[in-house]
């Protein structure tokens, strides 16, 4: 059963929005499925954080192997509390079709620990945002580097995020609000090269029982 609960109120203002990061930006954390490459999220990551506000990657469950099994009720319990203490203003899930099912029960496995709003994006949100918003609270149905950013700014100003181009919003009434999808980027020069640092205080891997911080490998 969906056991995810919406965090909007009926004006579309959230109740993530405290969570502020020491920056002044927001605390967004991104969490990528069985990818560590994660290309999309990467970029998305570094258009962010452009833009003022703090981001934690999380990669959960190692891919390219030939043992890509279920998260262990031990990895969940770790990712959960991750989330609880990265404390974010928003999470956002990468996901695709063949991850559908990590991604719903993460998402029921997170909410309870965090008052932040869970978005998804990817392959595919995209191509099914109908059963996607079922158990995220936004879904953003095409790109996604403006309607992140736009939400991330609308979330840490405390100001109304319904009406932002590209996403789908489950409101508190279950009602759902299915925004077009904005124009494309034209300019792809203008996105930002997605950075593979080899240290970085806010990069985190989530493997093996372990939780890592810095050097990845």
């Amino acid at each position: 059963p969906d056991t995810s609960t919406d965090t909007n109120t009926s004006d579309g203002q959230n109740r993530g929005s405290e969570h502020a990061a020491a920056g002044g930006g927001l605390h967004v954390v991104l969490i990528s499925l069985y990818h560590f490459g994660a290309f999309g999220a990467r970029i998305l990551s570094d258009v962010l954080k452009k833009n003022g506000h703090t981001v934690s990657m999380v990669f959960f469950k190692r891919d390219k192997t030939n043992e890509m099994a279920l998260p262990t009720a031990k990895e969940y319990g770790l990712l959960k509390n991750l989330i609880k203490d990265l404390a974010p203003g928003l999470v956002g899930v990468s996901t695709r079709s063949t991850f559908f099912p990590v991604a719903r029960d993460i998402t029921a496995a997170i909410k309870p620990e965090t008052s932040a709003p869970v978005i998804w994006g990817g392959a595919h949100a995209i191509i099914c945002p109908e059963e996607c918003i079922r158990h995220a609270d936004i879904v953003c149905a095409g790109e996604g580097e403006d309607p992140l950013s736009l939400l991330a700014d609308a979330i840490l100003n405390k100001k109304d995020h319904t009406r932002i181009p590209g996403l789908w919003i489950r409101s508190s009434d279950g009602s759902v609000i299915r925004n077009e999808t904005g124009s494309v980027t034209a300019d792809l020069d203008g996105l930002p090269l997605p950075r593979r640092p080899e240290v970085d205080p806010h990069l985190l891997r989530l493997e093996r029982g372990l939780r890592n911080g810095g050097r990845l490998r």
